[in-house]
């Protein structure tokens, strides 16, 4: 009942809420170059 509920629950939201556009952007280092600790850091922050 209780995933039911939940399924009803995701499927009102996304239909209350669509998603258009690009979505979310998370930044991915380039796995060539080493990363120091700003970098890392800064990957971890929410960029606009």
């Amino acid at each position: 009942m209780a995933a039911t509920f939940g399924l009803i629950g995701v499927y009102a939201f996304s239909a209350v809420f669509p998603s258009h556009g690009e979505g979310l952007k998370i930044p991915v280092p380039d796995p060539a170059r080493s990363i120091d600790l700003g970098q890392s850091v800064m990957m971890l922050l929410p960029t606009e």
